[in-house]
């Protein structure tokens, strides 16, 4: 089996793709989209907000952490470290949409056949799936009761010691 992969240049009808294969070939692959207003508007109402949106995470980040530096005295050790922790999983679960981001202009890449290349296709969906698989690790990795937890399910069964203390009453 010889596979060939063809595409269309923007604008050829899809007779110019069938031209190129051979008359056996089997075609598989998506329609184009024509540029529409309506869908140019919804990716800009995708894309455009994430930016901003990221600017916007950092900036009340640097204002958390400046509020916490100037009550910093009044705090304890625990709770300085307890907020350090939390604002540090906070921003890096608002990063994850850099993913979406990053899946999307993808997606606009391909459809709009400014680059053609499988693996950019393939990147559209690895991209968006990065989002709830690194999210749930990010959480379990700092916040520490979670991450006790996890360490203590995954420590084998023999490794762990069991101590005995038997208590001896001295009255008689």
């Amino acid at each position: 089996m010889i596979k060939f992969q063809a595409y269309t240049k923007h604008g050829e009808d899809d007779s110019v793709l069938c031209a190129r294969l051979p008359a056996d070939a089997v075609r598989s692959g998506h329609v184009d989209i024509k540029p529409h207003v309506l869908a140019r508007l919804l990716q800009a109402y995708i894309i455009l907000p994430i930016v901003p949106l990221m600017v916007l995470v950092f900036f009340v980040r640097s204002k958390v952490i400046g509020k916490l530096k100037a009550k910093e005295d009044v705090m304890t050790t625990r709770t300085k470290e307890m907020h350090k922790s939390l604002v540090k999983v906070l921003t890096l679960q608002a990063s994850l949409p850099i993913f979406f981001l990053a899946s999307v202009i993808s997606f606009i890449l391909v459809k709009r056949q400014i680059c053609e290349s499988a693996f950019l296709e393939y990147t559209i969906f690895l991209y968006v799936s990065f989002m709830p698989t690194i999210a749930p690790y990010i959480t379990l990795y700092n916040v520490t009761p979670f991450r006790n937890f996890i360490l203590c399910r995954a420590a084998p069964r023999g490794s762990m010691s069991v101590s005995t203390v038997t208590a001896i009453s001295t009255k008689h």
